[in-house]
């Protein structure tokens, strides 16, 4: 399936909000680099990267609407969002289903002992205490050579 995937508009922030309200992700910021994936003009599915510290930041917020998953669209999501960063650094807090789909893009699982950004250690520890789905830490460094989409 293939979907149109853009950068959100500053006043698109509210709509996309009440979309991760309605599935108990959190908030966007005005800051995030939020991108919004449509199918024939209907929404399909979100996805942002987080500024965590300078050059460093977290993919995640990444949800498609049931009626689209299956298709490839979650992938479309994470090609756009990677096209636009310019972080040295991603961390991704993805549900452990998920893992397969990360690894693709040349995420790694981190240790859960490692030395994190406190937004990230805060956001990860917050994701374990509200979902009942194991959550994963993962890391990109980008610049390494990662497989083709």
């Amino acid at each position: 399936m293939s979907a149109k995937v853009r950068i959100a508009a500053p006043a698109e922030l509210e709509s996309i909000n009440q979309r991760y309200r309605d599935i108990a992700f959190r908030l966007s910021e005005a800051v995030d680099v939020q991108i919004i994936a449509e199918v024939d003009g209907a929404p399909a599915g979100l996805g942002r990267i987080t500024p965590i510290a300078p050059r460093i930041g977290e993919l995640g917020g990444i949800v498609v609407l049931p009626e689209f998953r299956g298709g490839g669209i979650a992938r479309q999501i994470i090609v756009a969002l990677l096209a636009t960063t310019d972080y040295d650094f991603l961390y991704c807090l993805p549900f452990g289903n998920l893992e397969g789909l990360y690894a693709s893009f040349g995420f790694r699982r981190m240790e859960d002992g490692a030395a994190l950004p406190a937004k990230v250690a805060d956001k990860l520890c917050w994701c374990r205490q509200s979902y009942d789905a194991p959550v994963l830490l993962m890391g990109l460094q980008l610049g390494e050579v990662r497989p083709s989409r």
